[in-house]
């Protein structure tokens, strides 16, 4: 469970015909930082909720990404909830257009299922140590996100 999970995940994918993109593409962020975790057993973080606080800044900033507030969501701590992110996934998905650029953020832990599936979870607040069955690898999770289907911008950050 002390597994440190530091992930850089870019993707820049272009489809290469600028005629058939939309002349102005919009910015999604969903941002998670969970320091606090509701089992016992689940090791507290110092920074992850600032470090989320501290993107989450950059992204509104206007000298940042300047995404406006109806496309930013921050949840950290207690409203990193299982079902919250899986809200936040859900509106990515249902918001962010085939030429918008898609950003998430997570600082937080992460674990793998085992070494033979390589499966990697991000612990949500509520995740409960060493049992991921009824969480969602995010594997599992990218496929369904837009930017799949456009050829355009996807950062995915994970620290923890």
């Amino acid at each position: 469970m002390n597994l440190r999970v530091t992930i850089l995940i870019l993707m820049l994918v272009s489809s290469g015909f600028a005629i058939l993109r939309s002349q102005n593409p919009k910015s999604y962020a969903l941002v998670i930082g969970v320091s606090k975790y509701n089992d016992p057993l689940i090791t507290s973080l110092k920074h992850a909720h600032k470090d989320a606080a501290a993107f989450a800044e950059f992204c509104a900033s206007p000298s940042g990404l300047n995404i406006s507030a109806d496309r930013l969501r921050i949840l950290t701590d207690e409203k990193a909830s299982y079902w919250n992110i899986v809200d936040g996934l859900d509106w990515l998905k249902n918001n962010a257009q085939r030429d918008d650029h898609i950003y998430i953020y997570f600082a937080g832990h992460g674990d793998m299922e085992s070494k033979e599936l390589k499966y990697g979870y991000l612990l949500a607040h509520d995740s409960r140590y060493l049992n991921y069955l009824i969480l969602m690898p995010f594997q599992t999770v990218l496929p369904a996100l837009p930017y799949r289907k456009a050829g355009r911008d996807f950062l995915m950050h994970i620290t923890g």
